[in-house]
Formats: structure tokens, sequence, C-alpha cells
């Protein structure tokens, strides 16, 4: 939660959902953190463009009808619940007000408009034959043969936990019956105290040694029973180990020592914020690839109060705060570096990387040419952020890159992918949606071949700007150029010809030569109509190659400037490359399923175009080809504007992945 205002403590904000353009016109400069929930995404779009200029509104996914904590949500974790005309769509209106009034915080609010059954209205008249009215119900209303409830079942059913009502509008009878319909004010937990789970934790931190302070807290109105009455030890373990929404999560997350204190200093001050928790996701915050390159910069220089210096690299600390965006998760791979050898870079052999656990089926990321998940970086936060907890995420990188890169090409995306499927199922799991951008699609359907193949349901197969190329790469200069294009790189400093429709149309001039291949210096070798490109491609093959990288670190784009030294982005190149050979060797068999591609819309500068593109995987593919446009260029369609709409095509095909 963000507190907003000036640098003395504020107050807290408030946290609510339901109407939301009348309630903020009314409280004005109130800071407010304002959460708008509905089940369905076209009905989130709206208020999303609305109010996407105002700070203070959120939206998330929440179904009134389902467990609360099912969908992320604890209890005791909202001040103010507006709920609009929604409960008697509901099957039983009893068990929802009881599920809502858990999610209120004592002291806090359940503010309620909703139909009243008093006598025959024209708003009851008008609403009773719409399909959400039809029933079947399973609350009082099914033997009464009614749609909506009357007043006076409205005031047993909200003070019949501990409710109390404490007013409601229109107060006198005769008018709320001509109205027909009433807006009550409801406390439902009117006699008792407020818990502030921070201030138990730091006052435990006061009181116990560190290792005897619960690594989490939740309140609850009361401990689960089992059938005989004794506290369900089971249920409170998994709500334990399942993820809350961090949306409505209360403020139980102070850092616990100095370093998580430093780091959480320090994302204040970058992200310009009042507070940062030691659980709060960075990249929800609204950090980004630049911010971390200042975050490293600072661990470099050493963090305030602390005697640590620690050498890292961009690269790889973005890719640890992909797993774990948090204060928590960044202190905890700063530990690991300073114990040495044997601490996280040792440990990690498995090319799977745990994004978000859950029980149910899992979705998949198959890393792109980079051979890490970074490409995914926005749409990983999208997932997060949207995540019901039905679903788990995992992502596939190259877990040994020295092997990798000395690997020979041939045959090694069949390698690849036949040891990530195994490690898949090796972790357990039975159900998957594989999802794969670039070099990653090719992959990923591979991976898909080999699940179906050892009985495991492959329920999607999502493909994202990829395909196998016609012909094999050898130019390593091309697979520079590409790089290059990848990384955003001005590619008139490196020595490119900036023109990427003239490098496209000598390439085509080398395939016309020999369609199988571009040989290495194949270019370079170019006369006649593409001197230029041939002269440019051969006075970079005469610079040694680190000078060629150390132009391209000077070639990075503002938001990636500082980030990489130029070892790192050897490996990253190297890394490329490899990938980019190996797709070159690679021949596509059919693939027996259903397959989704997700094809960008914008120009390719290499020959090939969208419809000989999707005739590639009309071939490969012998199920049902679904083909979705998404806006953007190779090289852009995963970022910025666009990932939204990739996350809504991602959401129509992977069930589950929102509620």
């Amino acid at each position: 939660m963000r507190c907003r205002g000036p640098r003395s403590p504020p107050p807290p904000p408030l946290r609510g959902g339901g109407a939301v353009a009348g309630i903020l016109a009314a409280l004005g400069d109130t800071p407010v953190d304002y959460l708008a929930t509905d089940p369905a995404a076209r009905h989130r779009a709206a208020v999303e463009a609305e109010f996407a200029d105002d700070p203070r509104v959120r939206c998330a996914p929440f179904d009134p009808a389902l467990d609360p904590r099912d969908q992320g949500y604890p209890p005791n974790s909202v001040d103010v619940l507006v709920c609009v005309g929604v409960l008697d769509n509901l099957p039983d209106i009893g068990a929802a007000v009881h599920r809502l009034g858990s999610l209120v915080a004592p002291g806090g609010w359940l503010v309620l408009l909703e139909n009243t059954d008093d006598e025959d209205h024209a708003v009851r008249i008008s609403t009773e034959f719409l399909p959400e009215h039809a029933g079947p119900f399973d609350d009082l209303r099914r033997e009464a043969e009614q749609t909506f409830l009357g007043t006076a079942q409205w005031s047993r059913l909200l003070t019949e936990w501990e409710g109390r009502i404490v007013a409601e509008y229109p107060a006198d009878a005769s008018t709320a019956a001509a109205f027909g319909q009433r807006l009550y004010f409801v406390q439902p937990k009117p006699y008792r105290e407020p818990l502030d789970a921070a201030a138990l934790a730091a006052h435990a931190g006061a009181l116990l040694p560190e290792y005897a302070v619960p690594a989490q807290w939740q309140i609850l109105d009361a401990l689960p029973l089992t059938a005989n009455g004794k506290t369900d030890r089971a249920l409170l373990e998994r709500w334990a180990g399942r993820p809350e929404r961090q949306a409505l999560a209360p403020a139980s997350d102070q850092p616990r020592d100095a370093l998580e204190r430093a780091l959480a200093a320090l994302w204040c001050e970058l992200l310009e914020l009042e507070r940062v928790g030691r659980d709060d996701d960075l990249f929800a915050l609204g950090g980004d690839s630049l911010l971390v390159a200042r975050i490293v910069g600072r661990l470099r220089e050493g963090l305030d109060g602390l005697d640590s210096e620690w050498d890292l690299e961009w690269e790889v600390v973005l890719r640890h705060l992909l797993r774990r965006p948090t204060v928590a998760g960044l202190a905890d791979y700063l530990r690991d570096v300073s114990a040495g050898p044997g601490g996280t870079e040792a440990a990690e052999s498995s090319p799977i990387v745990t994004l978000e656990e859950a029980d149910g089926p899992v979705t998949v990321l198959v890393h792109a040419g980079t051979g890490t998940l970074l490409p995914y970086r926005p749409l990983i936060t999208e997932i997060r952020a949207a995540s019901s907890g039905r679903n788990a995420l995992v992502g596939l990188e190259i877990p040994e890159l020295d092997a990798f890169l000395n690997a020979d090409p041939t045959g090694l995306i069949d390698r690849l992918a036949a040891r990530y499927a195994r490690a898949l199922q090796d972790a357990g799991h039975t159900r998957f949606d594989i999802v794969g951008y670039c070099v990653g699609g090719v992959i990923a359907t591979e991976v898909a071949r080999v699940l179906g193949e050892s009985g495991a349901e492959v329920r999607s197969l999502t493909v994202i700007s990829s395909h196998s190329p016609t012909f094999r790469i050898d130019d390593e200069l091309l697979s520079e150029y590409s790089f290059a294009l990848m990384m955003g790189m001005d590619l008139a400093h490196i020595g490119f010809p900036a023109d990427q429709d003239r490098v496209g149309a000598a390439v085509g001039a080398v395939l016309d030569r020999s369609p199988d291949a571009v040989a290495d210096g194949a270019i370079a070798d170019l006369d006649g109509a593409y001197a230029d490109i041939a002269a440019a491609f051969a006075a970079l093959e005469a610079l040694p190659r680190m000078a060629r990288v150390g132009r391209m670190v000077e070639a990075l784009p503002p938001e990636l400037a500082g980030t990489y030294q130029p070892e790192g982005l050897l490996r990253a190149l190297r890394t490329y490359q490899q990938s980019t050979f190996a797709l070159s060797r690679h021949r596509a068999e059919p693939y027996a399923g259903d397959i989704t591609f997700l094809r960008h819309n914008g120009a390719y500068p290499f020959p090939g175009s969208a419809d000989t593109i999707t005739d590639h995987w009309a071939k490969i593919c012998l199920g049902e080809l679904s083909s979705r446009d998404i806006p953007g260029q190779h090289f852009t369609c995963m970022t910025g504007d666009h990932v939204p709409t990739v996350f809504s095509h991602l959401s129509d095909i992977v069930e589950g992945m929102t509620p």
C-alpha cells in the first residue's frame, strides 16, 4: 500500500472498492488506496481507462460468490467495502454477507445499496427478469419464492453474526418502500478492537530473538475448527502457505533487520515513496529495469549503515528480482552472495524458475534467445497483479550457461526441450499451459511435444512472435546485428547501417545466391546495389570483437545505460548467437495439438512476412491454429503499452490465469 502526502507520517490511507467516481469526489484530498474490483476483465477495463491517471485507484479481480482468501484477499484487510446492487445476484446472500464482513477490519464499514422487496416497485419489476436474478437460490428466497429480500430480512442478515446497522437510508419505511432500494451503513465487527500486524511484529521483535519472531502475521476473526471442534491445523498451514493479494494486505511486512531496512530506505528514495514493505513488488510499485540499474549502482557503493559492498552485475540482479521482486528477496540474494561459493548461484542447476506457487495447473514461460526470462518481465508483473492463485507460474532458463555456449548448435533445441520437459515432470507438475516468445516459441513447441508424448496434459500452447528460419545462419556479424536490434541499440554508433529494410534486402540478396545458408562473411562480400551494406559489415569485421562489444555498451538505449559491463554484454551476446545458430539448424516436426500464434503486426525487416510466418505455424500445427495480432515489432511487442494486449490474449487462452 502506498502512503502519499508530505514527508511527515500521513494518516493511513483508506482501503476500499466499489463505486469509484462519486466516492472519490466526496473524499476530496483524503489519502485513499481505492481498489475497484469486478470478476470480469471487461468491466475492470472501463474503470482502468477512466482512472488511468489517478494513482489512488487500482483494479483487481474479485468474485463475491467465492471465498475471498482463495482469491488472495486476507481477512481484516479492508477499511471500507462498498457493494452496490451485487448481493442479490448471488445464490446465497447470507453467506456472501459473512464473506464480505470477514474482509472488513474492526472499526471498518460495509456499505450496501440493495433492492428491497417490500412491494411491487418498478425497480423490482424491471430487474426481476434479468438472467442474474433468475436463480436458483440457496437462501431463504428459495422457499419464499422471492427474487429480492425485504427490509426486515436485510436487517436480520446484516446483524445475525455480530454486525450492527448504524444507519439506513431512506430511514422512513414508507419512503424506502416507494424508492425500492435502501442504503445500509454496517459495522460488521463493532465490538472488536483493531490490531496492527506491523505493530505486533515490531513488539515481538523487541521482546524475542530474531529467530523466534514469526515470519508471517495474519489477523483472524477466529481460529478454524475441525468437525470435532479442535483447531484445524492443516487449514492454518494452507493459509500460511497461500500468497495474499498485496493490494489489500495489511501493513505487516516491516523490514526485519538492518539490511532489509537499508534496502527499503533505498527503494523509498528511488521510487519517491514514503514506505516500502519487505514484501512489496518492486515492479508493481513502478520500478523498471533502469531503476534496478540504479539499485545495483548504489549497492556497489555500499549502503548507509552497512559495511558490505557488493560487486554485482545488473542482469544477474534483475533476474533474481524477477523471481522475488521484493526487499526480502533481494536481501536473501545479497546474503547468499556475501556467503560466497555454495550460495544462490551455486544452487542454480535446475532450468525451472518458480514465479508463483499454486496447486493447480502450471503456466510455463520458455526463455527467449537471451536464455533468461528478462523479456517476460513486464508480462510477469501483469500476471502476478491479476493472479487468482489457481495456477502456478514458472519460467525456464538455461541452467548451465558454459555448457550451452560450448554445445553443438545442431540438435540443441531438441536436447534442451527434452531436459526441460523432464525437469517439469520431476517437479511434480502434470497439467501445463506453455508460452514461448521468440526462440522460446520454437523450444516451447518441442517441450509441449515431449510432455504430450509422455502422457502429461498440455492444455494450451502459445507462441509469441516466433518462427524457425528456413535457412542456416552462420554469419557472426548478422547475429550481432540482430542482437543490437533486440537490445534497442543505436546501430549507427556501433557501425551498422541504420536502415533496417536495406539490411533485410541485403540478406535476401545473399539467400538468392545460396538459399540454404547465410555463410560467415557473406554480407561483407556483397557488391553492386548493396556495396554500402557490405562495406559497413566489412569495417566491423576488421575490428576485434571486444572493440565491437565496447561500442555496443555505449550504444545501449537510455533506459539501459550503465546496466552492462563489456564482459556481461559479451555473455548475453554469445548466448543470443548460440540460440540463433541453434534455431536456424532446427527442423520442426508437426505438432499434434492446438497452437495459438500471437503475431506482431509491425514491420518484418528480415526476409519473411506476417503471412509466411503464419504459414510456417500452419504447416507445423496438426490441430487448430489460432492467429491473433498483437501491436509492435518483434523486439517491442513484449514491452511498454503492448504488454496488456499480450496479457489479455493469454487470459483468454489460459484457463484460470485470472478469476
